[in-house]
């Protein structure tokens, strides 16, 4: 039956009670299945009494409510569902049990019939806990008689006896019976003269039946369902018939012969008479009841006048009689203290006693009756303790003195010596009980004890008795003074003191789970005997706190009790003292700290690692302390803010903090563990930490807490390593912020190390590699414990987790040292302590990374007064924790004693200890670095010494040194070796470390010995030692690295030795062709070589400076790494250019080639070259030449590339002041400077380069003709891509350029009148051609910037360029060139045709002619009409023109020399050749005269030079690439690039 499908459209109330019933009947049909499911010897009750299943009573409670609504219905429905399920639909159903029926059978088939008996037994359970609540409903809704009478008949047919039953579910049988009796008992409130009238009638039946076995038991069978009824007290005529009932019972217990019958029926009677007596305190003087005790009076006092029954007599000798039979056989003693139970309160409670003579006399025979002096035990023996416990209670209701001092003190041995005080438990039990229950009933001001009942638990699971709240605060001085108890207070505390420290040597410590005689021991085996009642005693006494603080213990000494007792055998033990810690946590505010620190530093003493569910559990209580500790503050923080006021905690602030960081500490040292659900709970402690933190206001300062700094690096932590897993990295990508300390502690994808992997760090690889296939926690766990993360920002809890690991680890170090006295004796050591070593190595790490020189805490926590710093020495195990070393074993937390016992295990011939000391010497921090080499002298000593020796001492020697190295690879990839703190480098010389610069040097030479081998171990040493160089040096600054090895051949055979294990990258094998697999992928061994030839290189200014000139060994070793296809070597290549230009700024040779290489290089080298030139303008203020920066910037400006292009960006930022000092450099030199501020350049990152060169050649138009022959230079080497980009980005810059004519203006000198007119006419050309040029590209109007030798050079270069370079472009990127700067002057086309028509007159190089035609067709697309004009202005021309032309061998190979005119002839013959004027016979209008020998031999172009011809005076604006003011330049370029242009 999985569900009920109800109409939603019933109406509510019916909707409701049907939903109700559904849902019972699915539950009840799980119930029954499970039931079946079970051993036929379980019974029923332990699985469906009230209580197992809260769902299933709620679903009661709620039928229970409904039914005052709808009983008659709902007991419809209940009993068809009990038909339906019995599958008994008529009513003559008689109950049989069903294997009763067979006598004779199979086993297989009785089996069978028991299950199914099993069933309908269930069944009648379920319809027995229904009808028992439904039925109190009856007062509020009436019932029809024939359901009642159902109910009934169905309750008397399981009285009767079953006769020759016998099977396994005899006792359920009667189970059922109980529960039909307690039905009929709740049916009697409220139906009794039916139930009466029922039971009457049945009883009639069987005494007309033959007197026989059978119905004797019948008979009893039927009494024992009436045990539940109870007499009405009101109204009274309830209470007469109920009397009425009992008459008839009594008339019946007068006529019946049979004893049996008789002792059923006196039981019922005291069952039924107990609540009444307790009841009534005043007489009663009913008919009914007067009636009852005449019919008995006589009969019973026959009986008790026999001597055996003398319980009831006089009041002179009522106590002699009952005392009298104290000491009698078990049955008759128990029955005496049940009558002297109750009489005694009869006495005191109810006649107030005697006169104080004669109820001092009775008491005191009492007592010495019931607590015999020097007696060890009680009388009688073996009774329940409660029983003498209300005897007292009652006698301190009147005699509270008495109670005290004759009693409880004998009792609790009060007043005895240390000597004579020994240990009752009974009797010290009942005293302690009795003095709390009086002083509790006493300040709760109860009054008078009631008459003791029988307290009868139902077999439905409900029970009759009230459960009495005892108070749970401390008993004061002031509160026992107020009761009227302060003198006997303070000896009952110092007898608890005594009791608590005699059991807990006797049956506390010894009988902890953690001692070895302890283990494998059942609870039930060891607790017997004397044990028993003292673990009872002791339960009472860890009970008894806080209500009574005991005298003489001190706080944390009582805190410790009640830890340790938390890891007892007993379980009701520890559950109270855990119990007694939670009220000290939850009610006394003061001993917080104290509760938690003590409980923490009892976890790291007392719970072992041997015992991994002992600890799981104490962490569990941990949390569950630190979580009641929390919602005690919010809820009194709600009670602060509803009242209108705040707690202020400023005072609490320290203290709270300290014990917050011990507890930190303490989960530190559990994430240790090797197991998830360990760490899960260490997790979640810190996490409560947080939340206490926060609830108490605790301002944040100057640390962290460690959840919040692990929380925030566990992403790039798992970023770390989740390469080498494998694993899904979707939630790392898109969601970082959802991984967490949970995240990586429950994390299960082990990294395994491969020989490519060149990504990974050192800690990250040799953590991978050596626990390979194994949990990976342990690299997130060193990672979060590496120098700048938790040391740095929780320097306090690691202080206390450094403690508490070093204790753990000693305590462990046993399990795992295979020649230890612990592994002697087991037959496999080495698996048993396998089982361990993860977790020491783990315990390793934490101790080597938060090692401290001196075990005090910081200051914000040794300023707490109230959390214990225990010293360490009290942190070493008991005896009886089952180790058997004490403290002095243990010794004091500090580095140098740690190392000693560590260091030492290095020899030892299991890899998984050495590889565990490897992690965890490798994770020292600086503060013991110190320490650590002192230690490791010998073993450096002993790894590097060479002698002849076997295979065996040479692989364990090798062993060693791969070892060793890998230690001192991990300590100098964290920095560690780098610090000048640390001691690994030299305070004043800044150089390594005198130890480690000899271990560096004698592993050099070992391995430059055996560089011919090639063994696995050999290439380990070479990689772990490669990478410790790198990691050494790239952990130093870089302008403190010159120091680190003081002997540069040091550095030089290093960076030889590195160079032998490169593979490709090798200095020896640079040319790549050499190299067919240059393009596979390199392995670690060789990247670590690389790496460290990188680190060495840039270890300051190069020492071999035949490395870095004009043709050194360096360059082409950079090329091979830059051009790699593995990013990461070309990363390295980057930064090896980036130091190398930064170490070396007088080496102008290294810059010039990394410029050029980014126009000669290919992508990935000119891309390399590029950053590395923008990185070193960023870090410092590196000299260089402005203009071919700005030249580079707009050349990377237009790759493609979106990185590179940002890269030219930001260098462009950094250059931008540079610019406007240069342009100003220039200026000042003139006498009419006439330099503006620029403009700021436009938002960057959004402009094309073209873009950007338009806006630079419109602010910084001065460096025009610089860019310009900038760009001659580099288009020559430059790859075809590049040299059209340029020609691109040189088009702005040619509208700056105006050309200055090169031939003079013709003048006659007879027509000296017609020198204005020709003047007249030349302007007027010029303004026609300038309104012509209105809507021209250029940007500056007026006049233009140009002089003779710019024009010359312009054009030379321009020619050059379009003769070589013409071929390989589209037309266009030469033509716009040309035509922009035709275009950008009125003057440019004329003089440019000038150019051309020289060029081609010019013979020696006829080849030119082709090209002279390009430029001229391209110059006639765009300007046709002024083409046109020009060339008839220059046919009209008749003056012939001779040109003396030398050769030259560079680019263009001619240079004009001179030119004169010829008289003109009458024939009237032009020439079309360009006329070049020397000028000595020009004159400039200001009178400076233009000298002739600079003019034919300048090696490069002068500012001063040129003349304007629209103006006829000097021009400045236009400067040559290589004046003296253009910065550093190199002399030896100097004549190549004048020759050029």
């Amino acid at each position: 039956m999985s569900s009920i499908t109800i109409d939603p459209e019933l109406k509510p109330g019916e909707f409701v009670i049907k939903s109700l019933f559904a849902e019972f009947a699915v539950l009840a049909e799980k119930k029954i299945e499970m039931v079946m499911a079970e051993p036929l010897e379980k019974p029923l009750s332990r699985s469906l009494q009230r209580g197992e299943d809260g769902q299933f009573d709620q679903l009661i409670s709620s039928m229970s409510s409904i039914a005052e609504h709808c009983l008659p219905s709902l007991l419809r429905t209940l009993f068809d569902w009990y038909r339906r399920q019995s599958g008994t639909e008529d009513e003559s159903y008689e109950y049989r049990p069903r294997s009763s029926t067979k006598s004779k059978g199979d086993e297989q088939h009785r089996d069978k019939d028991y299950l199914l008996e099993r069933r309908d037994l269930s069944i009648d359970f379920i319809f027995c806990l229904v009808s028992v609540e439904v039925l109190k409903q009856i007062p509020l809704h009436p019932v029809p008689d024939v359901l009642v009478h159902e109910v009934l008949n169905l309750a008397f047919k399981h009285f009767k006896h079953k006769e020759g039953y016998c099977g396994p579910n005899t006792g359920n049988v009667h189970i059922i019976a109980d529960l039909y009796a307690e039905v009929i008992g709740v049916l009697t409130h409220s139906k009794f003269q039916a139930v009466r009238k029922k039971f009457i009638t049945e009883l009639k039946e069987l005494r007309l039946k033959e007197q026989s076995p059978y119905v004797v038991q019948s008979v009893i069978s039927l009494i024992m369902g009436m045990k539940f009824f109870r007499v009405k007290m009101y109204p009274v005529e309830d209470f007469e018939a109920s009397f009425q009932f009992m008459q008839e019972c009594a008339q019946y217990f007068l006529e019946v012969k049979d004893k049996d019958i008789k002792h059923a029926l006196a039981g019922l009677f005291v069952e039924i008479l107990i609540p009444v007596a307790a009841a009534v305190k005043n007489e009663v003087n009913v008919p009914c009841l007067k009636n009852f005790v005449e019919m008995l009076y006589q009969t019973t006092f026959e009986l008790s006048s026999r001597k055996k029954h003398s319980l009831v007599g006089t009041s002179h000798f009522i106590f002699t009689s009952i005392l009298s039979d104290i000491n009698k056989d078990p049955k008759m003693s128990r029955v005496a203290l049940e009558s002297l139970y109750r009489l005694l309160w009869v006495y005191i409670i109810r006649i107030k006693c005697e006169s104080n003579t004669v109820t001092q006399s009775r008491l005191l025979g009492i007592v010495s009756a019931l607590f015999p002096k020097g007696s060890r035990s009680v009388v009688p023996r073996d009774t329940p303790l409660n029983i003498f416990v209300k005897i007292i209670q009652f006698i301190a209701q009147e005699r509270l003195d008495f109670a005290m001092k004759e009693i409880i003190y004998d009792l609790l041995c009060v007043g005895k010596s240390h000597k004579t005080f020994a240990i009752n438990p009974e009797r010290m039990n009942i005293g302690l009980r009795a003095f709390l229950v009086i002083a509790d009933s006493l300040q709760q001001k109860d009054g008078e004890p009631p008459m003791p009942t029988t307290g009868i638990i139902m077999p439905s699971g409900n029970t009759l008795r009230v459960k009495k709240i005892f108070l749970n605060t401390t008993l004061t001085d002031e509160e026992a003074k107020g009761i009227g108890m302060s003198l006997y207070y303070p000896q009952v505390r110092k007898a608890l003191d005594n009791i608590l420290r005699h059991l807990d040597k006797e049956v506390g410590r010894s009988m902890s789970m953690t001692n070895v005689q302890m283990s494998n021991k059942e609870p039930e085996d060891m607790i017997t005997g004397e044990r028993k009642p003292k673990i009872d005693l002791f339960r009472t006494c860890v009970a008894a706190i806080p209500r009574l603080i005991p005298d003489g213990m001190s706080r944390l000494d009582l805190i410790e009790l009640l830890a340790k007792l938390t890891i007892h055998m007993d379980e009701e033990l520890r559950g109270l003292a855990f119990t007694t810690l939670q009220a000290l946590m939850v009610d006394f505010p003061e001993w917080r700290e104290d509760v938690l620190s003590g409980f923490a530093y009892f976890i790291v003493r007392e719970v072992t690692d041997v015992h991994p569910t002992l600890l799981d559990n104490a962490v569990k209580m941990l949390l569950q302390l630190l979580s009641q500790w929390r919602q005690a503050v919010q809820s009194s923080n709600k009670g602060h803010e509803g009242s209108g006021g705040g707690r202020s905690l400023s005072l609490e602030r320290t203290p709270l903090l300290g014990v917050l960081h011990v507890v930190e500490g303490l989960a530190l040292v559990v994430l240790c563990s090797c197991r998830p659900a360990t760490r899960r709970l260490a997790v979640n402690v810190l996490k409560e930490v947080r939340a206490l933190h926060t609830a108490l206001g605790i301002c944040k300062g100057d640390e962290e807490l460690a959840i919040d700094v692990m929380d925030r690096l566990s992403a790039s932590v798992l970023e770390s390593f989740i390469h080498l897993t494998g694993a899904d990295q979707t939630n790392l990508l898109y969601c970082p912020s959802g991984i967490d300390l949970q995240t990586l502690a429950e994390w299960s994808s082990s990294p395994i190390s491969h020989q490519f992997d060149v990504v990974s760090p050192s800690h990250i690889w040799v953590f991978a590699h050596v626990t390979q296939g194994q949990d990976p926690w342990v690299i997130s766990f060193s990672s979060y414990l590496r120098l700048e993360n938790l040391p740095k920002h929780c320097p306090t809890a690691l202080n206390y987790a450094w403690m508490f690991a070093y204790t753990r680890l000693q305590l462990l170090s046993p399990q795992v040292d295979v020649n230890s006295p612990i592994n002697a004796k087991k037959l496999n050591s080495l698996n048993s302590s396998d089982s361990y070593v993860g977790l020491w190595r783990n315990y390793l790490i934490l101790c080597c990374s938060s090692a401290s020189s001196s075990p005090s805490m910081s200051s914000s926590s040794s300023t707490s007064g109230s959390v214990r710093c225990s010293p360490p020495e009290t942190l070493a195990s008991t005896p009886d924790s089952g180790y058997s070393y004490d403290s002095k074993i243990v010794g004091t937390p500090s580095p140098s004693s740690l190392f000693k016992h560590i260091v030492p295990m290095m020899r030892s011939e299991s890899m998984d200890i050495t590889e565990s000391l490897v992690l965890g010497l490798g994770r020292t921090n600086p503060v013991a670095f110190r320490e650590l080499i002192e230690e490791l002298n010998p073993i450096i000593k002993e790894a590097l010494e060479r002698r002849p020796e076997n295979m065996k001492r040479r692989r364990r020697r090798d062993i060693l040194r791969v070892q060793l190295v890998r230690i001192f690879e991990l300590l100098a990839d964290a920095g560690v070796i780098s610090q000048m703190t640390s001691g690994g480098l030299d305070g004043e010389s800044h150089s390594l470390n005198s130890t480690l610069l000899e271990y560096v040097d004698l592993t050099r030479q070992l391995l430059e010995a055996e560089n011919d081998k090639d063994s696995d171990t050999l290439k380990d040493i070479r990689c772990h030692f490669s990478a410790l160089v790198a990691n050494i040096i790239q952990n130093v600054p870089v302008h403190q690295r010159r120091t680190i090895f003081p002997q540069q051949s040091l550095r030089h055979s290093l960076f030889m030795l590195f160079s032998h294990w490169a593979g490709p990258f090798s200095i020896m094998f640079t040319p790549l062709d050499r190299y067919s697999d240059r393009n596979m992928q390199i392995n670690r061994h060789q990247y670590c070589a690389l790496k460290a030839m990188s680190a060495v290189l840039c270890c300051g200014p190069v020492a071999d400076n035949v490395g870095l000139s004009s043709d050194g060994y360096l360059y082409k070793w950079l090329d091979n790494i830059l051009d790699s296809q593995d990013k990461k070597v070309h990363q390295l290549g980057c930064e090896a250019v980036m130091l190398l230009l930064e170490l070396n700024p007088d080496q102008s040779n290294l810059m010039f080639w990394a410029v050029d290489r980014c126009y000669t290089g290919s992508r990935r080298v000119a891309a390399g070259c590029f950053r590395a030139i923008a990185n070193v303008f960023h870090n410092r203020d590196y000299q260089f030449d402005t203009v071919v920066l700005l030249n580079l910037i707009l050349f990377k400006a237009a790759d493609s590339s979106r990185e590179i292009y940002e890269v030219a960006m930001q260098l462009l930022q950094i250059l931008e002041p540079k610019l406007f000092r240069y342009a100003h450099k220039l200026e000042i030199q003139r006498t009419d400077g006439i330099l503006t501020p620029p403009s700021a350049l436009p938002h960057l990152y959004s402009v094309s380069y073209y873009q950007l060169s338009e806006e630079l050649a419109r602010t910084y138009p001065e460096l025009t003709l610089p860019i310009f022959s900038e760009v001659s230079q580099r288009i020559q080497t430059a790859h075809p891509g590049g040299r059209q980009v340029m020609l691109h980005y040189l088009l702005p810059w040619m509208n700056n350029v105006e050309l200055v004519d090169l031939k003079p203006a013709t003048r006659r000198p007879d027509d000296g009148g017609g020198e204005e007119d020709v003047e007249e006419e030349e302007e007027a050309a010029v303004r026609e051609r300038e309104a012509a040029m209105v809507n021209s590209r250029r940007w500056l109007r007026g006049e233009g910037w140009g002089s003779p030798r710019a024009t010359t050079m312009v054009l030379n270069n321009l020619m050059f360029m379009t003769a070589k370079y013409g071929d390989e472009f589209a037309w266009s990127e030469m033509e716009n060139v040309w035509t922009t700067l035709a275009d950008s002057w009125p003057k440019n086309l004329r003089i440019i045709l000038h150019f051309l028509i020289g060029m081609s007159g010019v013979s020696s190089e006829p080849s030119l002619l082709p090209y002279v035609k390009r430029v001229v067709v391209y110059l006639g697309r765009d300007k046709t009409m002024q083409l046109l004009e020009e060339l008839m202005c220059e046919l009209e021309l008749t003056d012939p023109v001779c040109s003396a032309v030398t050769h030259m061998d560079n680019p263009p190979y001619y240079r004009i020399t001179s030119s004169h005119k010829i008289p003109s002839v009458t024939s009237g013959t032009t020439s079309s050749t360009n006329t070049m004027v020397a000028g000595n016979d020009g004159h400039h209008h200001d009178g400076k005269v233009k000298d002739s020998n600079m003019e034919d031999s300048y090696t490069h172009l002068d500012i001063y030079s040129g003349l304007n011809s629209n103006l006829n005076r000097q021009h400045h604006r236009l400067e040559s690439r290589y004046s003296s003011s253009s910065g550093g330049s190199y002399e030896e370029e100097k004549s190549e690039r004048s020759r050029r242009c």
